[in-house]
Order: C-alpha cells, then structure tokens, then sequence
C-alpha cells in the first residue's frame, strides 16, 4: 500500500495531466503562454471579454486596396496619430482617432472618426451597435470588426469600404492595452 504522500504525488501528477487537458482545449498554449496572443477556443470564454475590458491606444495603421496594394495616403495621418478605444464589462466601447499631425498636405483632410455603442462579440467577430458618433450615417448601424491577437496587441479590422471621397480600402488597426479601466 502507498505512502499518504506517494498517493498525495499520484493524485497531484493525475490532477496536472487532467488540468493539463482541459486547458489546452480552452487556450491555445503555443499562442498565449508563448506570448503571442489569445487562442481560437477562448473566443465565447468569459476570459476574453475580461481581458478585452480597459483602455487601448492605437499604435499602427494599415491600409491597402481592393487588390491588396498598399494605399498612397496612410489612414490617420500614417504614423502620427491618436487613437484610443475603451471596452467596459457593462458592453459599452468607445473608440476615436484623429490624425494629429500639425500640417496637412494640400490635398488631403484631417481624418477624424469616433463612434460608440453596445458591443457583442461572435467569435472573432465585434459587433458595436452605435448610438453615438462623429459621422451621422454611422448612427444606429453595426460597426463590424474582425478581432485577434498578436503578443500583446489587439488587432482590428472593419471591411473593404470607402473612407470619405477615397476608393474602397481595408484597415488593419494595432492596439495596445494601456489601462484595465
């Protein structure tokens, strides 16, 4: 018969095998624990939505065409902007950026968008329901974003659309978190 503490160690050593298990049907551990990111499987966790909730500053924009080509005029200004967005455990997100650069080439405008609402998630989609907004037309409609995760960065994407008078174009948008409220 066992010791009480070979069988403690039997019962911890099954205990971490079947934590083990479980947990990387929940997390990607690759991805999350190698730094990179959420896993897929955590999508309708309640841990994501806990950890999406705070305060984020955008720190990259992308643009490119409908073919894929990069943009000759970079969303917000290209590298000099600000951007904040805030997800809060109520459902609510606010987001706004502006291109903040000091001059405006002759030719182009300042680019400045905010909007906020009840937001959802469905998988690695977010849906935000905008009851608030700097462009009118956006009132009322669903602002869909694809949604995942690179390291420590949240990565946003809306659909190929139009901007103002510019050709259709899709964004990608990094954010870091820079608070927990």
């Amino acid at each position: 018969m066992p010791s009480n503490a070979a069988a403690a160690v039997g019962v911890l050593a099954s205990l971490k095998v079947y934590l083990t298990t479980l947990l990387s049907k929940v997390f990607s551990f690759s991805d999350f624990f190698g730094g990179r990111g959420l896993g897929r499987d955590v999508w309708t966790d309640s841990f994501f939505l806990e950890n999406i909730i705070g305060t984020w500053a955008l720190l990259r924009t992308e643009a490119v065409d409908a073919n894929g080509k990069p943009t000759s005029v970079a969303p917000f200004g290209g590298t000099n902007f600000i951007g904040r967005v805030v997800f809060t455990k109520e459902g609510r997100m606010s987001a706004a950026i502006t291109d903040a650069r000091n001059q405006i080439p002759e030719g182009e405008t300042r680019e400045y968008s905010c909007y906020a609402g009840a937001y959802t998630f469905e998988k690695e989609t977010l849906i935000t329901t905008v009851d608030a907004c700097s462009d009118p037309a956006r009132m009322g409609t669903q602002q869909i974003r694809t949604v995942s995760f690179e390291k420590d960065l949240m990565i946003l994407q809306p659909p190929l659309r139009s901007y103002g008078n510019k050709p259709a174009e899709l964004r990608t948008l990094w954010w870091k978190k820079i608070s927990d409220i």
